[in-house]
């Protein structure tokens, strides 16, 4: 009995060992064809640096056009009660905006009143982008106050195009080259209170920013994703023909001509 149970534990060992042998032979093929190897992922850009500006400013009183938006970059001590408030001398729409850096939305006061306000608490420090939009009718004098400080961020070199007529329902395009991680700003500045928006497109031509808020005044800033050609679009709903002038951080290839585009088969 004793010397079947030592053949029938031999064959036992026989059979594991081939199966291992087996298992390790199939590993083996899938690791030389890449079909298990796990997918590499990018590594996360460094965070923003939050630096505030010298002599910031908590209060400032400035007259706003019909469709004017004025933006501001502000921080706020993390765990802190944080305001941001404007209070309006004549009665036309103030409306209020606090998104993030990206574009994202955080909170809005967008009622009908001429004053408005933002509260809450931030968990860390960073960076806000507040706009403030005076939809009229007519122009307003308004008072902008908060309990931050105006943040100084590093957009790069910053290059102002010659101004441009653009007709109700067209556009003008511009081409930039920017790279991976770095830190853009787009500005558009019109004389006149028609409806301008800011499209950007990526390098595979789809959509990942814009700005088409109601005023004629757009400001996108984000972080470039991927190193390439991007597509800038601003384009001018009306009402009439409006003069634009377009900054934004430097291009690594300059930027062409901004050509003329119908935006009719575009815009909804």
């Amino acid at each position: 009995m004793k010397h079947a149970s030592a053949v029938l534990g031999i064959a036992a060992m026989h059979r594991l060992l081939g199966t291992s042998l087996l298992l390790l032979a199939v590993s083996f093929a899938f690791a030389q064809t890449g079909d298990e190897r796990p997918a590499t992922k990018a590594p996360s850009p460094p965070p923003i640096p939050v630096k505030a500006k010298a002599n910031s400013r908590k209060v400032q009183t400035f007259d706003m056009a019909e469709l004017e938006k004025k933006t501001f970059f502000l921080t706020f001590p993390p765990n802190e009660r944080a305001t941001v408030r404007v209070t309006s001398e004549m009665d036309t729409d103030i409306d209020l905006y606090l998104d993030d850096l990206e574009g994202a939305e955080l909170a809005n006061d967008v009622g009908e009143p001429k004053d408005c306000e933002i509260a809450f608490t931030p968990l860390k420090t960073k960076i806000y982008r507040v706009s403030l939009i005076n939809v009229g009718p007519g122009p307003n004098r308004c008072k902008f106050e908060h309990s931050g400080s105006e943040a100084d961020i590093d957009f790069g070199r910053i290059v102002e195009l010659k101004p441009m007529d653009i007709e109700e329902n067209k556009q003008k395009d511009i081409d930039c080259k920017w790279e991976a991680g770095q830190l853009v700003y787009i500005g558009v500045g019109a004389e006149k209170a028609s409806d301008v928006d800011v499209h950007v497109f990526g390098t595979d031509d789809k959509e990942i920013r814009k700005d088409e808020q109601y005023c004629k005044d757009s400001t996108v800033t984000f972080r470039i994703p991927k190193t390439g050609n991007y597509r800038v679009e601003v384009r001018n709903l009306g009402p009439g023909t409006n003069r634009c002038i377009v900054k934004h951080t430097e291009s690594k290839a300059g930027s062409t001509e901004p050509r003329t585009k119908d935006t009719k088969k575009v815009i909804q």
